[in-house]
């Protein structure tokens, strides 16, 4: 499947939100006084990291959904690959931390998190046993062609059962669907998108909750049709800078926390000569410039490790494939 520039911008967008809110988190949890208090709230108010899984959550569901890829066994078994590689290498960086701080994470505690994809040893791998989900689901809806009123009826029903994220992700489907409908066409329309650029803008302005979740998936999923179709914002997403680090979304994703918490005091120490707040800034571009860094020689094993797993997974089926007959 050819890429999406503006697609992997926008992971790149919501992967900085992840990372803004997390290293200040880490560092200066007073700052978040600035999304409360006026005048900086009407800017920050509702920018949350959740909202940056949110649109992680609804990117993942529209390119499930328009998979091409005829083999579920295949497409399901590789996505499992995908994310198990992933937790590997995030959980063996934690396990060598541990090591050289003095203390001690097991190989065997690192595989089975990892095959279980499981978040005790990096607790910000919450939501990828639900992205591994909302994979499958996904696919199973797009290859089944389930219609607008089922997609519905399935994000219903998991909103009551309490699988907030897993309708999120749905929410891609919905955009999969309508992506060139032309009875979307009046997105066209500048009035009619300006409008809607402020309502999604107010609209995300919630307290942190199950529904403000909800709502935020709602929103960029709108977002996301709204880029669609149109041609400025369109535009500046396609950069091929902005796309090209977008593409390193997961391996920026997993590599984040521990690149920052090693690194972020190092930082804070050499520049203490500098007002804090300037401190703060130039620590946090500096951090995330080394994680982008880093993230490419990551994200290029992470996908070499998945393809050369997918040509193990197609041999493996042929071979069953051939026995079978074969016993026939």
């Amino acid at each position: 499947m050819n890429r999406i520039k503006y697609f992997d911008s926008l992971r790149l967008m919501a992967i900085f939100v992840v990372y803004l809110t997390h290293f200040i988190a880490s560092f200066c949890p007073e700052f978040f006084s600035l999304w409360t208090q006026f005048p900086t709230s009407l800017l920050l108010e509702g920018v949350s990291g959740k909202l940056g899984v949110a649109l992680f959550g609804v990117l993942l569901g529209y390119f499930a959904y328009i998979s091409k890829e005829n083999n579920s066994a295949y497409y399901i078994l590789k996505r499992y690959a995908f994310f198990v590689i992933s937790a590997v290498i995030i959980n063996a960086l934690y396990a060598l931390q541990a090591f050289l701080t003095g203390s001690r994470i097991s190989l065997f505690k690192v595989l089975i998190e990892s095959i279980t994809l499981d978040d005790d040893i990096f607790p910000t791998y919450w939501c990828i046993p639900i992205f591994f989900a909302a994979s499958i689901f996904s696919y199973l809806n797009g290859k089944a062609n389930v219609p607008t009123i089922g997609i519905l009826l399935e994000i219903a029903i998991l909103y009551k059962l309490g699988s907030i994220w897993l309708a999120v992700c749905l929410m891609g489907n919905l955009v999969a669907r309508y992506q060139l409908n032309p009875c979307m066409d009046w997105l066209k329309n500048r009035m009619v998108r300006i409008l809607l650029w402020i309502v999604l803008f107010l609209a995300v302005k919630r307290p942190e909750c199950d529904n403000t979740y909800m709502i935020q998936g709602m929103c960029c999923a709108c977002l996301i049709m709204l880029i669609m179709r149109g041609s400025v914002a369109r535009k500046i997403l396609e950069h091929h800078i902005l796309a090209s680090i977008g593409r390193q979304g997961m391996a920026i994703y997993i590599l984040h926390p521990i690149c920052y918490h090693s690194l972020a005091p190092l930082f804070f120490d050499w520049l203490k000569v500098l007002p804090y707040e300037w401190n703060f800034a130039i620590t946090l571009l500096i951090c995330f410039t080394l994680i982008v860094l880093f993230s490419f020689p990551t994200m290029a094993v992470i996908n070499k490790a998945t393809g050369l797993t997918g040509k193990l997974i197609l041999k493996t089926q042929e071979f069953l494939q051939s026995k079978a007959a074969s016993a026939k």
